[in-house]
């Protein structure tokens, strides 16, 4: 869209990105500044209604990826 012209603006919204200048450069500049990534507004998690909570699972991977995807799929 740019690209082409058109005066484009994006609303990107999210809970948990962590990674949110990244994602502000890529969709583009600044209209007012060209040197500086999109405008980007951080909240904190005092703004957030139910607490998040961050969790990682582990799995053995047994060598094989039809195993391992039986493994995955256990109730």
């Amino acid at each position: 869209m740019k690209s082409i012209g058109c005066h484009v603006r994006f609303v990107a919204l999210s809970a948990t990105i962590p990674n949110s200048e990244d994602i502000c450069t890529w969709l583009g500049r600044n209209s007012e500044s060209l040197d500086e990534p999109a405008h980007r507004e951080m909240f904190g998690p005092e703004f957030r209604p139910v607490q998040l909570i961050k969790l990682v699972c582990g799995f053995n991977y047994p060598g094989n990826p039809f195993l391992f995807d039986k493994v995955l799929n256990k109730a």
